[in-house]
């Protein structure tokens, strides 16, 4: 492109135009660098594989520093195993109890009998789990009990 060519397509473009193409030259500038140093990353864990196939390298000092492998793609996430569902402690909680619990005293029943939640709001799993347990009825106002009991 001849230096004409370029000034007459510059007087054509308005100033919004012209400040897009500065910021997309910064932005591929910038991606560029990224690539190369990802590049350069790439280069040096194939590096490390090859030097662990070959029993150059040690291969604990390429694992992480918790000394556990990284976790395979596809492999699911385990959950750490509760002793009993929500809805089960809750029922364990409200046997016995003629006149019914309120869902305050629900909670902190199922808590202090070993319940274990990192819930923000464990009251509101709670009301939740309640409304769809089939063995308990609701008897008033945020008043609960098993159903049978009279």
């Amino acid at each position: 492109m001849n230096e004409t060519s370029f000034k007459a397509m510059l007087e054509k473009m308005d100033l919004h135009e012209i400040e897009r193409l500065k910021l997309a030259k910064q932005a591929v500038t910038w991606l560029e660098g990224r690539r190369r140093a990802l590049e350069e990353q790439l280069a040096a864990v194939d590096e490390q594989i090859v030097g662990v196939k070959e029993g150059r390298l040690d291969p604990s000092s390429v694992l992480p520093k918790s000394g556990t492998a990284p976790v395979e793609k596809g492999e699911p996430r385990r959950r750490r195993a509760t002793e009993g569902a929500l809805t089960k402690r809750i029922a364990e909680v409200l046997i016995g109890k003629e006149s019914g619990m309120e869902i305050d005293e629900i909670t902190k029943a199922v808590l202090d009998a070993g319940y274990q939640t990192k819930s923000k709001n464990f009251r509101q799993q709670v009301m939740v789990a309640l409304g769809s347990t089939a063995e308990v009825e609701r008897v008033g106002r945020g008043l609960y009990r098993m159903k049978g009991v009279a």
